[in-house]
């Protein structure tokens, strides 16, 4: 509001007041708005994000316990299958003291192979799978 001061000659003051039909307005508000409704929308987003990466991540942590739990049954059964190697190769191998009373020979790993190429009979009792 601008005002102004006016004396008249009977010693009565003037006050002339002009302003704006819409008031003052500086003209940064609008750019503030547009601003404050930017941030608003950048949190918003920002915050979809956080959500639905922990979304992705609560998944993650699931199908990993799921192929641990894979993994662990993989490697009791692996395990049973190396004592039972272990234990063919004790039954084949005349207790693994050099020489064989079957016929075997070489390391461990080509006894293996050996017994599984001559399909020795008897090999496979009640609860003994086939090894292919």
């Amino acid at each position: 509001m601008v005002c102004g001061l006016q004396t008249g000659r009977l010693n009565v003051v003037w006050e002339l007041c002009v302003m704006p039909n819409g008031g003052w307005q500086p003209g940064w508000m609008l750019p503030l708005q547009v601003s404050i409704v930017f941030i608003c929308l950048l949190v918003a987003g920002l915050l979809l994000v956080a959500f639905a990466n922990s979304e992705r991540r609560r998944k993650t942590l699931v199908r990993l316990r799921e192929s641990t739990t894979e993994l662990e049954d993989e490697k009791t059964r692996l395990n049973a299958l190396l004592v039972r190697q272990h234990d063919l190769i004790e039954v084949f191998g005349n207790g693994g003291k050099g020489g064989s009373a079957a016929g075997l020979t070489g390391n461990a790993a080509e006894q293996i192979k050996q017994v599984r190429k001559q399909g020795r009979p008897g090999m496979r009792g009640p609860g003994v799978e086939q090894i292919t």
